[in-house]
């Protein structure tokens, strides 16, 4: 009741009336900032953190780039497997999908027998892991992975991917990995890996 009396003074007085569109601006005004701020902030909004299947995906993915077979070239395909993981599977779909071109072909498999890198979820049986060959890279998540003759360990904290390395268990491949992955990896001391 209040504001229309004020209203209604506020229109029967013409030098009041810049009151009246100060005040229609001033919502404008406030509609308006609310609006810009919206659009400047969407790819804040719009961005999400990414999944644990995620992080593994770029793990594994990015691990790839640090091995070297010395008795292949360095243009043959990189197949991956991945085991007891469909949403790992989907997301390095995605990245495999969205990477640069490069002269080297990265491809996802189903036959165990013909991947670089397999995957195991940490649910898997393990059993299948003594079946591969000196020039398979593998990887889980299981804790204590290392120890059951795995070379590399994926550990997610705090949305970040951390990987161990088995030492021993690369004198026993055919595959080498970078320094400067082995710097950046736990690297386990014989002792703390394979049994």
């Amino acid at each position: 009741m209040k504001a229309n009396l004020l209203i209604n003074h506020l229109t029967r007085h013409p030098k009041y009336h810049y009151l009246l569109i100060s005040r229609s601006f001033f919502h404008f005004y406030v509609a308006l900032l609310t609006l810009a701020l919206l659009l400047c902030f969407q790819k804040v909004f719009a961005s999400e953190i990414p999944s644990e299947s995620q992080l593994k995906a770029a793990a594994i993915y990015q691990t790839s780039h640090f091995v070297h077979w010395p008795d292949r070239s360095p243009d043959e395909p990189i197949r991956f497997c991945i085991k007891g993981d469909k949403k790992v599977q989907q997301a390095l779909e995605m990245i495999l999908e969205n990477k640069p071109n490069t002269s080297r072909q990265f491809l996802i498999s189903n036959n165990l027998k013909q991947c670089d890198f397999i995957y195991f979820h940490e649910k898997t049986r393990f059993q299948i892991l003594k079946a591969q060959t000196n020039t398979t890279v593998t990887i889980s998540d299981k804790k204590d992975f290392l120890k059951i003759g795995g070379v590399v360990e994926l550990t997610i904290t705090q949305g970040r991917a951390a990987i161990g390395i088995c030492q021993r268990a690369l004198q026993e491949k055919d595959f080498t990995v970078d320094a400067s992955l082995m710097r950046i990896a736990d690297v386990k001391e014989a002792k703390r890996c394979v049994r």
